[in-house]
């Protein structure tokens, strides 16, 4: 499956559908043929996210400035990174949150200050 048209089979479905991890999962497996760890991150374990990326460490590297198709993570939460997005390149990222489920959003948005790291799959 290519971006544009994994991007209109996900885009609108509810977050109850599919949150951001699941997204960023099924992204890679269906556009980039990379299986992710099947691990299931409730909505009250979103601080999981940010210890499931250190847990596979040996296949993320961070990197300083986002490439297509990284990892980024934000933090919505004041105390821990809870929430993951895909970098679709030209300042824009796939994600998936309770308000909005599956959209593209801009780095220019209120986003951008959540902005944490990024992170490429070796």
């Amino acid at each position: 499956m290519n971006v544009p048209e994994f991007i209109e089979e996900y885009s609108g479905r509810p977050h109850k559908d599919i949150n951001c991890y699941e997204l960023v999962q099924a992204f890679y497996k269906e556009v980039l043929n990379i299986e992710l760890p099947e691990k299931i991150i409730k909505y009250d374990e979103f601080e999981n996210v940010e210890n499931l990326i250190k847990s596979e460490s040996k296949n993320w590297q961070e990197i300083e400035e986002p490439e297509k198709f990284c990892v980024i993570t934000m933090k919505q939460h004041p105390i821990f990174i809870n929430h993951v997005a895909v970098y679709l390149g030209n300042s824009k990222f796939l994600h998936s949150t309770i308000h909005k489920g599956v959209s593209i959003d801009s780095f220019d948005s209120h986003y951008k200050p959540r902005i944490k790291n990024y992170y490429k799959y070796m």
